[in-house]
């Protein structure tokens, strides 16, 4: 994905050609600056073993394709998702279970049985075997109620 960053001071814009419209993000340019920097998000998805690494790069392009206002951005270390510039989601590998998942930043205001807490306080994740076919209608509504609590 080509990312184009600009701005100065602690207003950085960014522009993917998912979304041709400036989105300002309310991060710092450090942050930013890491994130573009090394490909470190590319590099993330590049460096997974199959049959995780094929999953995480779907689940890359249904997040992306909810809504032209959806960015990806490098943040605590892991691919995270904003709408207009709030994070609403990342992508990361469960440790125990080795298997891809979706983490819903405020999972704990959301109420979905395919949706675990395991013994996060705020956060709740959507686990995905990569030997099965995605649950894609799952997936984009859990992805659709997680953006509508975003305060707009």
């Amino acid at each position: 994905m080509n990312y184009r960053r600009y701005g100065h001071g602690k207003k950085i814009y960014i522009e993917s050609h998912i979304n041709p419209v400036p989105v300002p993000m309310p991060f710092s340019a450090k942050q930013y600056i890491h994130s573009m920097t090394g490909n470190a998000m590319d590099d993330y998805f590049l460096n997974q073993e199959e049959p995780a690494k094929s999953c995480l790069l779907a689940l890359r392009s249904i997040i992306l394709q909810q809504h032209v206002s959806v960015t990806a951005i490098w943040s605590y270390g892991m691919p995270t998702y904003c709408f207009k510039g709030k994070r609403f989601c990342y992508l990361w590998v469960h440790k125990k279970l080795k298997q891809p998942y979706i983490g819903i930043i405020d999972g704990n205001k959301m109420e979905h049985p395919a949706l675990l807490q395991e013994s996060r306080s705020r956060m709740k994740i959507l686990l995905i075997d990569p030997e099965k076919d995605l649950p894609v209608k799952t997936i984009n509504a859990i992805l659709k109620k997680a953006i509508s609590l975003l305060p707009q």
